[in-house]
């Protein structure tokens, strides 16, 4: 499809188009994938995991500007870090919106964790740790909502050294819930909750936190919002900030650095958005993105996947996250 605006967007059936084109890619080997059997449940503690042995991770490539555990802010990406980069020119094959809202593409990720797993990728270069704009979240929103009606989706976005991305180039991932982790801690978490703003006090109601989680996390439910673009940048744009001061919070309190350090995963579905302050992007040998953080693990091979199992799920997250302390840490208003 050439070109999609937002408008549009609610008026086409969006899976079906993301399907085609990934079964087509699949078939003309434009893919690095293939589908796996080899995956173990694991429950620790409360939460149930999945750990998962994906080949294509170790084929698929890393372009940063820096490694992660560097603590040296990069003001501008270096000039190979521009030229390796996969989305300025990305692979007709993998194009399924060539234009989304002017400034966005709908791109297949060339080495999918499952099937019909795609990307919004910036049309233009915008570093990924720049922060979402309350379009991109709608934009997001309103894709979650179309793809609603055949699969249960959900998007993440990693940002920042520490939080396991791979490209530089700004870049939110969709991926279809495994049928494994239908309903994660979150979704009860938010059950029977109507969407509402944290005050700057801490007298008034904060984000909700599940206390059985071993990782720090902070939580809102979200609206069913109307297919109204201002509407949806106003509440997902105010409900981002109210997390992200969060994170701002979690590092001084925790991780005394500068701001350019901060590193976080944001997850989203149309009921909940969750976002999870990062300090490692890896524990050991096993590096994990926001997906880890809903029960995700996935492993390039047999000695990642016994490395997540020796440790366990739960110490790694502490480790590549904060130990979850609740929503106790200082004032919005500190930021």
């Amino acid at each position: 499809m050439d070109q999609l605006s937002i408008s549009e967007l609610n008026k086409v059936d969006l899976f079906p188009i993301v399907q085609q084109v990934f079964d087509k890619a699949f078939k003309e080997e434009k893919l690095i994938y293939n589908e796996s059997d080899s995956f173990e449940i694991l429950e620790d503690g409360n939460l149930k995991f999945k750990i998962e042995i994906v080949g294509g991770l170790s084929k698929r490539p890393s372009n940063r500007p820096q490694e992660p555990g560097i603590k040296t802010n990069i003001p501008r990406p270096r000039k190979d870090v521009h030229a390796a980069d996969p989305f300025m020119i990305p692979e007709p094959e993998l194009t399924v919106v060539e234009c989304l809202a002017d400034e966005y593409r709908l791109i297949l990720n060339k080495y999918p964790n499952t099937s019909n797993h795609f990307l919004l990728v910036t049309r233009e270069f915008v570093k990924q740790d720049s922060l979402l704009t309350p379009k991109e979240l709608a934009t997001m929103y309103f894709t979650l909502q179309n793809l609603g009606r055949h699969e249960n989706y959900f998007t993440f976005f990693n940002s920042g050294s520490e939080s396991g991305y791979s490209q530089y180039h700004k870049h939110v991932q969709f991926m279809p819930f495994p049928k494994e982790l239908q309903n994660i801690f979150v979704d009860d978490l938010v059950r029977g909750e109507e969407f509402y703003l944290p005050k700057d006090t801490r007298s008034s109601r904060q984000c909700l936190n599940d206390p059985n989680c071993p990782y720090q996390h902070y939580v809102l439910p979200l609206p069913k919002i109307p297919f109204e673009l201002e509407e949806a940048e106003e509440q997902l744009g105010m409900a981002y900030m109210v997390l992200f001061r969060k994170v701002l919070n979690c590092f001084k309190y925790l991780n005394s650095t500068n701001p350019f350090d901060v590193s976080y995963n944001l997850l989203m579905t149309t009921k909940w958005i969750m976002i999870i302050p990062r300090r490692n992007a890896k524990f050991d040998k096993v590096w994990t993105n926001a997906l880890a953080f809903i029960g995700l693990f996935l492993a390039k091979d047999t000695e990642i996947q016994g490395l997540i199992k020796e440790y366990g799920p739960s110490t790694i997250l502490q480790e590549n996250g904060f130990p979850n302390n609740g929503d106790v840490l200082g004032d919005e208003n500190d930021y």
